[in-house]
């Protein structure tokens, strides 16, 4: 995964698809998953340690507004 802010790239961890079950999807589409203990929004966010930066895996680019505060 390559660091949104660094450009550092480096290795994460993945979830196994199987073992991520959703029961039902709740009216604003978040998924209620069958077993509790196993939720995959827990594990959409990853950790860059040069830059000591947390960011979840689904926005591609940061707005160059946001970089200039971080």
């Amino acid at each position: 995964m390559e660091c949104l802010l660094c450009k550092q790239k480096s290795t994460t961890k993945k979830v196994r698809s199987r073992f991520v079950k959703v029961a039902i999807y709740d009216t604003d589409f978040c998924p209620i998953h069958a077993d509790s203990a196993v939720n995959s929004l827990y594990y959409n966010i990853f950790l860059c340690l040069t830059a000591a930066f947390l960011f979840r895996g689904f926005f591609p680019v940061l707005p160059p507004t946001t970089m200039e505060i971080i």
